[in-house]
C-alpha cells in the first residue's frame, strides 16, 4: 500500500505543474472581466498551491 501511495501521490504533483500554468493565463481573462474578483481568485489559488507544495514535499 505503501508503494501504490507514493506513485500516485507523484503523479499528482507532475499533474499539478502543468495546472499552474494554465491557471495564470485564465487570470488574464479574468482580470479584464472585474479586478476585485480577480484579486480575490488569485490569493484563494495561491493558499491552494501552497497547501499542495506542503503536502507533496
Amino acid at each position: 500500500q505503501q508503494t501504490s501511495t507514493s506513485v500516485s501521490s507523484t503523479n499528482f504533483t507532475s499533474h499539478n505543474m502543468p495546472q499552474a500554468p494554465s491557471s495564470s493565463e485564465a487570470t488574464p481573462i479574468v482580470t479584464k472581466t472585474s479586478n476585485k474578483k480577480t484579486r480575490s481568485t488569485t490569493a484563494s489559488v495561491g493558499k491552494n498551491v501552497a497547501r499542495a507544495s506542503v503536502n507533496f514535499s
